[in-house]
């Protein structure tokens, strides 16, 4: 017991009577001060210099035992950070098609989706119903079943009137078209203009509208935007002759890998030719999803 009390008066003496060597230098000052407007009153009693302390020194003693109070109020008070609290989301009704970025943050929506939705309208996209929203990349079914309540669609009737625009217009053959009547397609400019051609012709041409997000950059917002402008007839793909095709040009069409490539040039060298698309199954060349994927694509000419 007699241990643990000398223990805690040696640290209540440790805490509340050590210094630190700025403070130490600070007193040795005063000290020293001090000690100077004593010895006059010690070896003259009578003189007037015991009034040596001007005004000057006065406000120097002063200032000194207010940071020696400053400090011991910074002791006591350890140093708390302010810190600053966002406001609380409070999300309200909106439209898609007329909210801002800024609204959209004040509710606190998923920022990743307010750019995908920004994008969307920015490509000339329009929400016409509650479940459109839904089909915004990035739109989870938790996500709508969380904000299906606040959204409201405005303006029906100018949506309508933009539907029949879009109807009346000529569709773009994807598989014909250059990139300059590309650029007739709302939602398409001069990159996925190019882009589009420069990947049909590697491919030998589309067979369905999802193969364009296969092009680095292309999402479904701007997919759904032209998918009523473009029209993709099969007729006009270009087909690889597996009995003609060098090695070298087969590895460039996207679909075949080196290994695929590979397995189809040393049948031909083994067997002289194929004899139907369907040898590359047959033989086992293929896995089925590489030959369901790429069998549009192919033909044999004896």
């Amino acid at each position: 017991m007699k241990i643990a009390t000398l223990r805690g008066m040696r640290k209540f003496i440790k805490e509340y009577f050590s210094f630190t060597r700025s403070e130490l230098r600070i007193i040795v000052i005063l000290s020293v001060l001090i000690l100077l407007s004593l010895l006059p009153r010690i070896f003259f009693p009578d003189s007037s210099l015991q009034n040596t302390l001007t005004a000057e020194d006065h406000a120097a003693i002063d200032s000194f035992i207010q940071s020696l109070e400053k400090i011991s109020f910074e002791k006591s008070e350890p140093f708390k950070p302010i810190i600053e609290s966002k406001p609380i989301p409070k999300p309200r009704e909106f439209d898609p098609n007329q909210v801002t970025s800024v609204e959209l943050d004040e509710m606190g929506f998923p920022p990743k989706i307010t750019g995908n939705l920004m994008r969307y309208r920015k490509a000339g996209g329009k929400f016409k119903a509650k479940t459109d929203f839904k089909k915004l990349y990035g739109v989870s079914d938790s996500i709508f079943i969380l904000w299906e309540k606040f959204i409201i669609i405005q303006e029906k009737e100018e949506i309508a009137e933009y539907e029949k625009v879009i109807m009346a217009q000529a569709l773009v053959e994807l598989n014909a078209v250059d990139s300059v009547g590309l650029l007739e397609v709302r939602g398409i400019g001069p990159y996925f203009a190019g882009k589009i051609i420069q990947y049909r012709n590697r491919l030998g041409g589309f067979l369905y509208m999802e193969q364009l997000m296969e092009i680095w950059g292309m999402d479904y917002a701007r997919i759904e935007i032209i998918k009523n402008q473009i029209s993709i007839d099969s007729v006009l793909l270009v087909k690889i002759d597996l009995n003609s095709i060098s090695i070298e040009d087969l590895k460039k069409h996207p679909y075949v890998t080196a290994r695929m490539a590979e397995s189809i040039h040393k049948y031909l060298q083994f067997a002289g030719s194929f004899k139907s698309v369907d040898d590359l199954m047959q033989n086992r060349l293929l896995t089925e999803d590489e030959y369901s994927k790429l069998k549009p694509y192919l033909t044999v000419d004896e």
